[in-house]
């Protein structure tokens, strides 16, 4: 959910191209087969793969857990927050102090 979310915020932002990057290999083989379940996960990856349809281009790709630290950090920060936040050139200082310790 979190990637169609960045998806659609990415592209309501003016955004074209985009690396879709995730630690989860059931995600990223749905997405790299085009594959469609019918389950709440299915409708997911329909909603990810439709959007992307719709851009230049979309890259889908795997990274090991320890390769997004960054976005783990965002993400465990988000759950502070009741609105949505988008950081689109710099991002909180919290992130640099607990990825560097």
């Amino acid at each position: 959910m979190a990637l169609r979310h960045a998806l659609r915020i990415a592209m309501e932002a003016g955004f074209g191209s985009f690396e879709l990057e995730t630690d989860c290999m059931k995600v990223y083989h749905h997405l790299r087969e085009g594959l469609h379940e019918a389950t709440a996960f299915g409708k997911v990856i329909s909603d990810i793969l439709f959007l992307a349809s719709m851009s230049n281009c979309v890259n889908f790709s795997l990274v090991k857990r320890s390769g997004n630290k960054v976005a783990h950090c965002l993400a465990r920060m988000s759950c502070n927050y009741a609105e949505d936040r988008v950081w689109l050139e710099e991002y909180p200082p919290e992130v640099h102090r607990r990825i560097v310790m």
